[in-house]
């Protein structure tokens, strides 16, 4: 689990992705998280964009959905707060979505992306591997 200081209050809140966060993106906004935060990348028709090494050149901006970096940021934060208070522990009241980005003002979009994709990695796609791999050695 991280934390991010959204508001520039200096207050760190923690953000964590999990099933939970899932739901809570798709209740919210009626789509899908993965699918909007990842979407599909094609190079295909990009060849002049990629030079003799194999290596992108050009970052196209218009790829990325931005506000689906800042959805998926703030259903982190109440996943993560719905988590703290299940558990019994201290925890920040996450307001509703429209309420929420009015005082997200501390944004900075290139930090954002990456704390999204890097907690989705770490909380959807990588927690599964972890736990094969310990059962493995556990077993071995």
């Amino acid at each position: 689990m991280r934390t991010y200081d959204y508001d520039g209050s200096g207050k760190e809140r923690e953000l964590v992705a999990s099933a939970h966060t899932l739901m809570v993106y798709e209740q919210q906004f009626k789509s899908g998280l993965i699918e909007d935060v990842f979407g599909r990348i094609s190079l295909a028709g990009h060849e002049n964009d990629i030079d003799r090494n194999g290596n992108l050149v050009v970052a196209d901006y218009t790829i990325d959905n931005w506000g689906a970096y800042i959805k998926a940021l703030w259903a982190m934060l109440k996943a993560a707060s719905d988590l703290a208070r299940a558990e019994g522990r201290p925890y920040d009241q996450i307001p509703p979505f429209s309420e929420w980005s009015i005082k997200a003002t501390n944004l900075d979009m290139s930090e954002v992306s990456a704390i999204v994709v890097t907690e989705c990695q770490r909380g959807l796609f990588r927690a599964g591997a972890a736990a094969s791999e310990d059962k493995t050695s556990e077993e071995g």
